[in-house]
């Protein structure tokens, strides 16, 4: 019994053994969080950020934007730089526009003036888009000098975007369901509605 024990351990396979890496909780922040780490970013580029934080495009879209891109306030978005190569199509192959805040669009066109219309839109000092790691650093270390816990570039704006709007939503749907049931008060209201759970800095 023993000898066939032994025979039996031997064919047991050895399975290798696998680190297990916890899921990275997703993060988003208010406009309240961007407009404060913003106040902490280098002139140069409050624009392109707050592009983002407007419209939640990739970043990669962002840096391959160009001036004949922009058209009575919108943006088409067609191309994209993935790492440093552009791409003539976006991640998903769909061309997307973008409608932007007047203020918005008017700070933007004042940063065009100069350029020609097939010129990159964010470029550095030499006429080249923005690197792929610049963004990501200066946000990193505006969110250190504004004392806010870190929170990435595409969290702070896609997932922000996102999540800023079903915040939106949620607080419009307890009004409509407190004007329904009669409630003088919204703390009423939600007593009897549920929002979902959302984490917010």
């Amino acid at each position: 019994h023993l000898y066939n024990h032994i025979e039996i351990v031997k064919t047991i396979p050895v399975f290798p053994k696998f680190m297990v890496i916890p899921k990275r909780e997703k993060k988003w922040i208010n406009i309240d969080v961007q407009m404060k780490v913003l106040s902490f970013v280098p002139d140069e580029f409050v624009l392109p950020l707050e592009l983002l934080f407007e419209t939640g495009m990739r970043p990669g879209e962002l840096r391959a934007l160009k001036k004949n891109d922009f058209r009575d306030g919108y943006i088409t978005v067609i191309k994209a730089f993935s790492e440093n190569t552009l791409r003539q199509t976006t991640k998903t192959g769909i061309e997307k526009s973008y409608r932007i805040s007047f203020l918005l669009w008017r700070k933007l066109m004042e940063h065009l003036q100069s350029k020609h219309s097939d010129s990159f839109v964010f470029t550095d000092r030499n006429g080249n888009p923005y690197r792929f790691k610049r963004l990501y650093s200066v946000w990193q270390v505006a969110c250190k000098n504004a004392d806010v816990d870190y929170v990435t570039l595409y969290n702070a704006s896609r997932h922000s975007v996102a999540s800023q709007i079903r915040q939106r939503k949620e607080r419009e749907a307890v009004k409509e369901v407190s004007e329904l049931l009669g409630h003088k008060n919204l703390s009423t209201t939600k007593k009897n509605y549920i929002l979902s759970d959302r984490k917010e800095q």
